[in-house]
């Protein structure tokens, strides 16, 4: 049986029911955001080489895994149109990342020059 270091723990407030999506990295969630038709979860790690994960919720599986961040992610969210994934890095790292994560491509990289405060509505 596997070792899992890090769960994610999916509540349906409607239903008052969980259920779990295990993360076989041992590294520590920084960010979470489903997107907009709630059938899948990005996610991004702290530490050194950091992921995004893409997750699909109704198998609580992993789909795709991006590595471009050095230091950690500190805010990850799907575009309107479900096609890419936009992941920033931690202040040391200040990176913005776009992924076309269906095609399991980079899209674009920037270098961010000043500290952003990320807010998700």
């Amino acid at each position: 049986m596997p070792h899992y270091m890090c769960v994610i723990v999916v509540f349906n407030p409607r239903r008052n029911k969980q259920f779990h999506i295990f993360n076989q990295s041992k590294k520590t969630l920084t960010a979470l955001s489903f997107s907009g038709d709630g059938r899948y979860l990005v996610s991004g790690e702290c530490g050194h080489n950091p992921a995004v994960r893409i997750w699909d919720v109704q198998d609580k599986t992993q789909v795709a895994e991006f590595h471009g961040h050095k230091y950690g992610i500190s805010c990850v969210r799907f575009s309107p149109d479900m096609q890419y994934v936009v992941s920033i890095g931690e202040q040391h790292d200040m990176v913005v990342n776009v992924w076309d994560w269906k095609k399991n491509i980079k899209h674009s990289s920037g270098k961010i020059a000043a500290q952003l405060y990320t807010s998700i509505q």
